[in-house]
């Protein structure tokens, strides 16, 4: 009960009656709760009112259940009289606006009912077509037994017409038979009449033959005399080739050497040429090198020319990005000052809260120490006249008969100095404790506004410098600071990244002139050996020739041909000279002679 609320009650009898019949029902009903302790009643009528309306939801929710089942309760297939009952107890729970246990209770009992019957056929039908399935699997078995007698009759039945077509093809058949044995007879005696036509034709062809041959026979005698006479001058020609032979082996072994010689030579030569050959390529691919280099190096030059902005974009890059990152602090640090402002803000509004309490337990402490002191004032004869003992003087009159002692009202019994004192400590309390807490919103209030302030200096010093950073985008609050930066943040990245790719593609560079002169004078210092080593080998190619060619002149080519000839012609010379490495070399000069 409030002090309020205690003063209209306590104060009726003493002519505030009308307070109490002037405050609202609402105000009335509060009071009345409060005195007469009913507040546990009416909690546990809300109480109850909550659980009827729970139940009474829940309730509306299993009727909309047991409608919408009860209409998905099927009627088709069922006898007449179970459908008539069943659609009587699925109309009476759907239309029905409350709906009732026993209207419930009726359709379970309908379903009960049906579910149990139909339950009964599903057995009898379960019962009938296990015997179905029997009478099929006994059928079964029977036609699988019977399927043999089936094919042995599709058998007699197939032979009873094949012995019908023959007894109407008897006569034809009976012709064939006469048929059939000539012509065994015919194939009895045809191998010996194949080797009488055999031996027939091998006559014929020795006839033929033998009168060929002796039409032959005076040209056969002629050309064996002629055999004879050649043998005879063979005999005479190999006598002659023997010693012409022997003639030539001598020029035959002093031309050896030369022909020896002749082949080193060329073989020497062969060497020089393809030294040479190599040298010239070699000296190229030198020449060839050099001058990629050079034209590399020409590039470098060319692409470092073109990338001399590159370091000084690189330091522009650097500093926006350096700028983005103070901007981005900045704006964090600000943000961090908001939520302090925010903090602060919390915090005094808390002491103010607490402030505002405190005056309030002040005044009350306050109005309670009043009121008890001006009662404790009003009541000083009372309490004097409590404290009288006979024969005891009074301490205002001294007198030591008291006949008519004030005496004390019901409501005043209860006051005592102690309880003053206690009252007036509190109120002293509650006024420090205000004080207290007046100093505390006071210096809460105080830094918040410090911090407010901090935080708008610090926001309009942000949009400033951005503002000079970028001049072209418009700016007034961190917000938009914060906005600049997030579409600023892209196009730093992306010119970052191409920045910092010239800048790479510029250290490269130097990098590879910074080794380029070492490079260019060793593929220099390779391409002049080069050329030396080409020089070498033509010298030694052309005396490579010159001996060649000298050796060359002192063969006579016609000799060679001689001995060539007289290669072909004689086997004993070819023998001599194939011996030797000499025949590789005659081939040659044959070669060139022709």
């Amino acid at each position: 009960m409030t002090a309020d609320q205690f003063r209209k009650v306590v104060m009726i009898a003493q002519g505030e009656f009308m307070d109490f019949l002037r405050a609202g029902s609402k105000e009335k009903t509060e009071l009345l709760r409060d005195l007469l302790k009913t507040d546990y009643y009416y909690q546990l009528s809300e109480r109850l009112k909550t659980l009827a309306k729970e139940k009474n939801t829940a309730a509306k929710t299993q009727r909309a259940n047991m409608s919408f089942f009860a209409g998905r309760a099927v009627t088709e297939g069922l006898p007449e009289e179970d459908a008539q009952a069943l659609e009587a107890a699925k109309g009476t729970v759907i239309t029905a606006k409350e709906l009732q246990p026993e209207q419930v209770d009726t359709l379970a009992e309908v379903l009960s009912g049906v579910c149990a019957r139909l339950q009964l056929q599903q057995g009898e039908l379960a019962q009938q077509q296990t015997a179905a399935q029997n009478d099929r699997d006994e059928c079964m078995k029977r036609i699988e037994a019977a399927q043999p007698l089936m094919k042995r009759f599709e058998e007699l039945e197939s032979a009873e017409k094949a012995l019908q077509e023959c007894a109407a093809q008897a006569d034809e058949i009976e012709k064939k038979r006469g048929l059939i044995g000539k012509i065994r007879d015919a194939w009895a005696i045809e191998p010996k009449y194949q080797r009488m036509k055999d031996a027939q034709k091998a006559l014929t062809d020795a006839q033929r033959e033998l009168a060929a041959k002796q039409q032959e026979l005076p040209k056969l005698k002629q050309t064996a005399a002629d055999a004879a006479a050649l043998h005879q001058q063979m005999e005479k020609t190999k006598d002659a080739a023997t010693t012409q032979c022997a003639e030539v082996e001598t020029k035959v072994e002093k031309a050896l050497e030369t022909f020896v010689a002749l082949e080193k030579a060329e073989k020497a030569l062969r060497q020089a040429e393809e030294a040479d050959a190599k040298a010239k390529a070699n000296a190229e691919s030198a020449k060839k090198a050099l001058d990629d280099f050079k034209n590399q190096e020409d590039a470098w030059r060319t692409q470092e020319a073109e990338l001399q902005g590159a370091e000084a974009a690189y330091e522009v890059c650097k500093q926006q990005n350096q700028q983005y990152r103070d901007l981005k602090k900045s704006l964090e640090d600000l943000h961090g000052n908001q939520k302090d402002v925010q903090e602060k803000a919390r915090q005094a509004a808390a002491a103010k809260d607490a402030y505002a309490s405190a005056t309030q337990k002040y005044q009350r402490a306050q109005n309670e120490y009043d009121d008890y002191r001006l009662a404790f004032l009003n009541a000083q004869a009372g309490l004097l006249a409590r404290e009288l003992a006979p024969g005891k003087p009074c301490p205002v009159c001294g007198a030591l008969e008291h006949p008519a002692p004030c005496q004390l009202t019901q409501e005043n019994q209860q006051l005592n100095r102690g309880e003053l004192d206690r009252r007036r400590k509190a109120a002293d309390d509650a006024a420090k404790a205000q004080e207290e807490k007046a100093k505390e919103s006071e210096s809460a209030q105080v830094k918040l506004t410090e911090r407010q302030k901090a935080a708008e200096e610090a926001e309009k010093k942000l949009v400033e410098n951005a503002k000079n950073i970028r001049e072209n985008v418009p700016m007034a609050t961190a917000a938009d600071v914060e906005a600049m930066l997030t579409a600023w943040l892209p196009e730093l990245q992306s010119a970052s990244k191409s920045v910092q790719a010239k800048v790479d593609a510029l250290k490269k560079v130097r990098e590879n002139l910074d080794g380029a002169k070492e490079k260019r004078e060793q593929l220099e210092k390779a391409a002049a050996d080069a050329q030396e080593t080409a020089k070498s080998t033509a010298v030694k190619k052309a005396e490579a020739e010159n001996c060649n060619s000298l050796l060359s002149s002192c063969f006579s080519y016609s000799f060679v041909f001689y001995l060539i000839t007289l290669t072909l012609s004689t086997p004993s010379t070819a023998q001599i000279l194939s011996s030797t490495s000499l025949d590789a070399t005659l081939s040659r000069s044959n070669r060139e002679y022709a």
